[in-house]
């Protein structure tokens, strides 16, 4: 192990000039993904650091629940245990694992939230809310959002009435319907004749009537069904105030769909959730996540720019929403009015369109800086799994069979 299960902890350090660089050289499509790559690859390999650190300080705890081999004396000699980094990555890993958690809670809530919010109101895939303060976010749906309202009860309920309409079909499908039960069964004379008489079976199992009324109908079965399934999976949604298309023309309002419909289709809500994760286990990874926040709205603005053909009226809706509009509810829900670099925004779309969406080239600034991140995400990959198999080896030697 020796010093490099250290590494992954400081070598995030090697990403910061590409952060800076890859804002402003860099395609936005390209430099979200590289940021968000090398910020989940490090973060991970540094949260196992210090996992493996709290392994190697723990087995030295009175008390612990580890077998007694870890804290073999010849277990010390091979594992270069420091008593102060071994007890202090517990609490570091417990707030690194808190930070984490309260990031994924206040993400599933926010979007819980807006989805119950919108219930009642129309499905259409923009909704414009009567309200006077503008704003205007991408609200994503899927299976990521959260159940709704009676959430886990319905969600299970829903997928009961499912499965019973199936079994159903199955039954009609193998058996046949009524005119083959009477064919197979024989006359009703005869069946009378031998199960007593349509009086007795009308008493004994209730009138085609009442077992009709009771099952209910098949096809409001399936209706409901379907129904709970949608507000258990909602779907992605433009969500906007009349307050900010009263502050927009129709070229500008056309711009603030297409720019929000390409946080939609690219997914952005993860890349930012991804990096604001990796900041919470790793604060050296702050650079990148506030980078991706920007490359991921300039991503959009660049899709809005050539889905609307304009790039004045792009740049002249982000400018009059970052005037007038509040922002998305979650920094990881992703708005036209993000809060960040605005005139950077609004300068680069009144420029060309940038370069074609390539790796740099290694003898430029922006291509030296990526390769030097590449290399510290490497090296990081590399040091967590030496470490990991090394302290591995150790642990399973000295643990009795």
């Amino acid at each position: 192990m020796g010093f490099f299960i250290f590494l992954p902890l400081v070598l995030p350090l090697t990403a910061w000039p590409v952060a800076r660089l890859a804002e402003q050289r860099l395609h936005p499509n390209v430099a979200t993904r590289l940021l968000t790559g090398v910020a989940v690859v490090m973060a991970a390999c540094s949260t196992l650091c210090l996992a493996l650190l709290m392994v190697v300080g723990t087995a030295q705890l009175p008390g612990n629940p580890l077998p007694d081999g870890w804290s073999d004396p010849q277990v010390r000699e091979a594992v270069p245990y420091e008593e102060i980094a071994g007890k202090a990555a517990i609490p570091v890993l417990l707030v690194v694992a808190a930070g984490c958690w309260r990031t994924l809670a206040r993400h599933r809530r926010v979007r819980r939230q807006a989805h119950r919010a919108l219930e009642g109101l129309p499905g259409t895939g923009v909704v414009v809310l009567e309200d006077t303060v503008p704003y205007a976010y991408a609200l994503p749906g899927g299976r990521g959002s959260g159940a709704l309202p009676g959430d886990r009860a319905e969600q299970r309920l829903a997928r009961h009435r499912i499965a019973r309409h199936r079994v159903a079909k199955h039954h009609v499908a193998k058996y046949g319907g009524a005119k083959s039960r009477t064919a197979a069964g024989g006359s009703v004379k005869n069946r009378t004749a031998a199960g007593g008489g349509a009086k007795n079976r009308t008493a004994a199992g209730g009138s085609a009537k009442n077992r009709t009324a009771r099952r209910g109908s098949a096809k409001n079965r399936i209706a409901d069904a379907a129904a709970a399934e949608n507000r258990v999976a909602p779907k992605d949604r433009i969500v906007v105030t009349a307050g900010l298309l009263s502050c927009l023309d129709a070229p500008e309002r056309r711009a603030l769909f297409a720019h929000e419909r390409a946080h939609l289709v690219a997914r952005h809500h993860r890349h930012l959730l991804a990096v604001q994760l990796a900041a919470r286990a790793n604060p050296f990874l702050r650079p990148l996540r506030t980078a991706v926040a920007y490359t991921a709205e300039r991503w959009a603005d660049e899709e809005a720019a050539h889905a609307v053909g304009d790039r004045r009226a792009v740049a002249l809706a982000i400018g009059k929403a970052a005037l007038v509009s509040q922002g998305a509810p979650a920094p990881t829900l992703a708005g036209l009015a993000a809060p960040g670099p605005v005139p950077r925004r609004v300068a680069a779309l009144l420029a060309p369109a940038p370069g074609p969406r390539s790796w740099p080239s290694l003898f430029t600034s922006v291509g030296l800086a990526a390769w030097t991140a590449a290399a510290g995400t490497l090296a990081s990959a590399m040091s967590s799994a030496n470490s990991t198999v090394t302290l591995v080896l150790i642990l399973h030697a000295a643990t009795p069979l």
